[in-house]
């Protein structure tokens, strides 16, 4: 593991807005995103969302769980 890497990778189907709606969630969490990558490849997506803090890794992880687990609205 690297020392002061705090990163949440999320990998699925991709859908418009699925970045946004993350990036919202965690900005509704109070904790700010140190940096962003994501791609698509084919139908699936990854995003690597990277956190100054372990705190805030975890804060954002519930947030992003949270949001996943909902039923969709589109």
């Amino acid at each position: 593991p690297a020392v002061g890497m705090h990163v949440i990778r999320i990998e699925g189907p991709d859908r418009a807005g699925l970045a946004a709606e993350i990036s919202r969630a965690i900005a509704a969490a109070n904790v700010n995103i140190r940096g962003i990558s994501a791609a698509v490849i084919g139908r699936k997506t990854v995003i690597y969302i990277a956190f100054a803090k372990e705190s805030e890794l975890i804060t954002a992880g519930k947030a992003v769980r949270k949001l996943l687990k909902a039923p969709s609205t589109k």
